[in-house]
């Protein structure tokens, strides 16, 4: 479990510095964005699994809606992506038949 946290931490760092250095003129909002992530790596960085837990659940209890809106976010774009791999998994197989003559 340390080897994802560490693993998902390093992905965040180097995305917000990827926002921050990629261009003389970062918007606001992707600024704000990369400035995120970096606080999101560095909380993985120092939380553990128990930590997190207890931080979520304060946050569902705090914001409940925003818990429902992510959720249903975070659902919407799994399905969206096991949509996509289903289709294309379909594509292959209707395509990879082999051709005896």
């Amino acid at each position: 479990m340390d080897e994802a946290r560490e693993s998902a931490a390093l992905v965040l760092d180097q995305t917000a510095y990827s926002i921050m250095s990629g261009s003389e003129t970062v918007s606001g909002a992707a600024s704000s964005v990369a400035q995120n992530l970096g606080a999101t790596a560095g909380y993985i960085h120092r939380a553990d699994l128990k930590t997190a837990g207890q931080d979520i659940a304060a946050a569902v209890k705090r914001y409940p809606w925003l818990a429902v809106a992510a959720a249903v976010l975070v659902g919407i774009l799994l399905g969206r992506i096991g949509h996509d791999d289903r289709d294309r998994n379909h594509r292959n197989k209707k395509g990879s038949g082999a051709q005896y003559c």
